[in-house]
């Protein structure tokens, strides 16, 4: 289980437990998340949570184990919750975040069916999402803070 939290302004804004597997291959599997919202001084449980198994959610890839340019594949499912896809568009070059420089990434395009947003998002080997720039709507821009393990 990873936990992902988002801050506006150093305010909480978003909350999310989300559930991986790997499996034999390598491929990171998505499970399932479970989101809330900060709202007047209250988590508010999110309409994007999901886990696979539980009515309509299935299992989706994070994040292939030998990616390559133009793969395509499917990371969230579940309607009405969460359909999320993404293509791998090759490497993303070198990344500065306040944890660290990553001087070789992989760059995504992700796409949400439901809210029609895309974002581009860098990805570091052995860490995950490092940095997250929204090409639609709010041209919102995250970078990693601090990674634990």
């Amino acid at each position: 289980m990873v936990l992902d939290r988002v801050f506006s302004d150093g305010e909480p804004e978003e909350r999310t437990f989300d559930w991986y597997a790997q499996d034999k291959e390598g491929n990171i599997w998505y499970l399932g998340e479970d989101s809330s919202n900060f709202e007047r001084g209250r988590w508010v449980k999110d309409d994007g949570s999901w886990q696979a198994g539980v009515g309509n959610g299935q299992p989706g890839i994070i994040m292939l184990a030998h990616p390559h340019r133009g793969d395509a594949y499917r990371q969230e499912y579940s309607p009405g919750h969460a359909v999320d896809q993404a293509q791998v568009l090759g490497g993303g070059g070198v990344v500065r975040t306040r944890y660290r420089l990553f001087k070789r990434t992989l760059l995504t395009l992700e796409y949400s069916t439901i809210d029609k947003q895309y974002e581009l998002k860098w990805h570091g080997r052995g860490v995950g999402v490092i940095k997250e720039q929204a090409v639609t709507k709010s041209r919102e821009l995250s970078r990693l803070v601090t990674a634990k393990r």
